[in-house]
């Protein structure tokens, strides 16, 4: 939804060297979990993972603010999707969108993490060959 925006300028005449960033990124996963079967048809486990990517990029934000004047305006007057979104300080109640303003942490990647509960029923059980 935001790529296409250009929300830190890319596309734009006025910063001619950000091109728009890729959709498709690798994401490298470290974690671990555990599984409890509750008996031989259900089990339960839960799980976390943080999550390592080559991108910085994932929130849209990486660069610097570029300005509100470098998006055009709704036909109304009424300020653009992009404008709103470059620059938010109309949520904050404080100016933080100021030009050439860094908006991101370009030398460090994005990273989340994710803790998940599961609940799985198993619709078929498979007895494993025994060694003779």
């Amino acid at each position: 939804y935001l790529r296409p925006l250009g929300t830190e300028g890319q596309g734009t005449a006025a910063y001619p060297d950000r091109k728009p960033y890729s959709t498709i990124a690798i994401c490298v996963p470290f974690g671990m979990g555990v599984k409890y079967a509750i008996n031989p048809r259900m089990n339960i486990g839960a799980e976390i993972v943080h999550r390592f990517t080559t991108t910085d990029y994932l929130d849209d934000v990486s660069k610097t603010y570029v300005g509100s004047d470098k998006f055009p305006n709704n036909t109304d007057g009424t300020p653009s999707i992009a404008q709103r979104l470059q620059d938010r300080s109309y949520e904050t109640g404080e100016i933080i969108g100021i030009e050439g303003r860094q908006r991101g942490l370009p030398k460090q990647k994005d990273q989340y993490i994710m803790a998940e509960l599961t609940f799985s029923f198993n619709l078929t059980s498979y007895r494993c060959p025994t060694a003779n």
